[in-house]
């Protein structure tokens, strides 16, 4: 089973410090995670941050 986690919210509202923290987390767990972002920005800052 594949489980599938949605983080939304405003700009500003902590959901790339949430999803670093919970990335580490999981994979603290042994579990093997993917990341897919889509940023409208200009600059791509969570793309960055979540290399």
């Amino acid at each position: 089973m594949i489980t599938i986690d949605l983080i939304t919210g405003f700009l500003g509202a902590g959901k790339t410090t949430f999803i670093r923290k919970y990335a580490t987390h999981l994979m603290e767990q042994g579990l093997n995670i993917g990341i897919l972002e889509n940023d409208h920005g200009a600059v791509n800052v969570d793309a960055m941050l979540l290399q």
